[in-house]
């Protein structure tokens, strides 16, 4: 016989420390199954929240760029390293909020990577937990092109989170959320930045007016743009180092110095 829980939930992301948070309201008892060091999974720790944090940093840059609309006389350049430490801070502070509801709601977080059993329960190393319900909200992690590994050149979001220093020019493939995030704060830090997209519009996700909103008539646009893919070479900005050829099927990277970066993501059930 394994410990007994009312419900398991594996993963500690928002989806599953939300699901958490509230059986053990409704007076469930709760565990939480997390392989990573830290409550929070890819929105807290290596998405939505450090992204954000990024994202402040930028608009200041901008803000400080502009100051003489305002009739305000300002100077400034972005230090990287301070960015980073306000980037850690931002994570840090609401990693340790979680963790203390998670504790106070009296919810178990069992380390480890989780074993769905054929019976009712879960298997986290050694251990066995009984359970009849199981959550699983185990989130997505980012996936490569095909051809492609990563190198200190070509990397994810992950890595651009905490890259060791302001690329002078990068070419971001996938204008979705993600990639316009990047694209945009890239450039506010002074960045020549190139956006791909296969498809024929900007976002393409999201409505037509948005779109617009984000293209080349936008308040700071991306240096180059490429959407539709075209077979033919984008035109890249004179100070960037990279030139690419993209089609829904096939992406060709000249050598460069500087990053690119995108994302896809692929969920994480392996092992289950």
């Amino acid at each position: 016989m394994g410990d007994p829980f009312d419900i398991v939930v594996v993963g500690a992301g928002t989806g599953g420390y939300s699901t958490a948070l509230r059986a053990a309201q409704l007076g469930k008892r709760v565990a939480i199954v997390e392989r990573d060091e830290r409550l929070g999974g890819t929105c807290l720790l290596r998405g939505c929240i450090p992204t954000k944090a990024l994202l402040q940093s930028a608009a200041v840059m901008d803000t400080v760029e502009r100051a003489s609309e305002w009739g305000i006389k300002a100077a400034g350049e972005p230090d990287w390293s301070a960015i980073l430490a306000f980037e850690d801070s931002m994570v840090d502070k609401l990693v340790k909020g979680l963790t203390g509801l998670v504790k106070l709601r009296g919810i178990e977080v069992v380390s480890g990577s989780a074993r769905i059993r054929s019976g009712p329960g879960v298997d986290v190393g050694d251990r066995a937990l009984d359970t009849s319900a199981v959550v699983i909200g185990s989130g997505s992690r980012p996936k490569m092109l095909p051809g492609l590994e990563l190198t200190p050149r070509i990397i994810t979001s992950d890595q651009a989170l905490w890259y060791d220093r302001i690329p002078a020019s990068a070419v971001v493939i996938g204008a979705g959320a993600v990639g316009l995030e990047f694209a945009s704060l890239y450039r506010s830090f002074g960045a020549e930045v190139t956006l791909l997209e296969a498809l024929p519009r900007l976002a393409p996700l999201e409505d037509d007016e948005v779109s617009k909103e984000i293209g080349p008539e936008s308040t700071n646009p991306p240096s180059s743009l490429a959407a539709g893919a075209p077979p033919s070479p984008p035109t890249a900005p004179r100070a960037a180092s990279w030139i690419a050829r993209s089609s829904p099927a096939s992406l060709e990277i000249s050598r460069g110095p500087e990053p690119i970066c995108g994302r896809m993501s692929v969920g994480n059930s392996e092992g289950f």
